[in-house]
């Protein structure tokens, strides 16, 4: 009985430990194709939006995948205080903020999605990226 014990406890730490644990981020399609993960890009998804953030040139993307009456944008802060929205343009495929950030440095960002009207309003969890070369 005890061996059963100890069994069924380890196996119910090994599934909270899978519940915990989270996903791998997906390939997110960028500009041209790109691959944003192979660009040292991360990225946020919503329901028919994404925004990424791309180290190489302080690039933050975001970009709609349906004239749903939503209109996403990437929410910025970084760790030496500076802030910033990058917001969907509405008539081209990805919107493409270029920001001149420090080197070395920390950026926090969120992806924000908002009915046009203004009185709904979705967001994912805030997410870190490195700023640098």
């Amino acid at each position: 009985m005890n061996m059963t014990r100890r069994w069924l406890s380890a196996a119910g730490v090994t599934a909270l430990g899978v519940l915990a644990t989270a996903a791998p981020a997906t390939a997110a399609t960028g500009p041209g194709g790109s691959d944003f993960t192979a660009m040292r890009g991360t990225c946020a998804e919503l329901t028919n939006a994404i925004g990424c953030f791309e180290s190489v040139g302080d690039h933050v993307y975001v970009h709609d995948d349906a004239a749903d009456g939503w209109k996403p944008s990437v929410q910025w802060v970084t760790d030496y205080g500076r802030e910033g929205q990058c917001t969907w343009s509405g008539n081209s495929y990805w919107t493409d903020c270029n920001y001149n950030m420090r080197e070395d440095s920390y950026i926090t960002f969120r992806l924000i999605n908002r009915s046009v009207s203004g009185s709904q309003f979705k967001a994912t969890q805030w997410r870190s990226a490195y700023v640098g070369q």
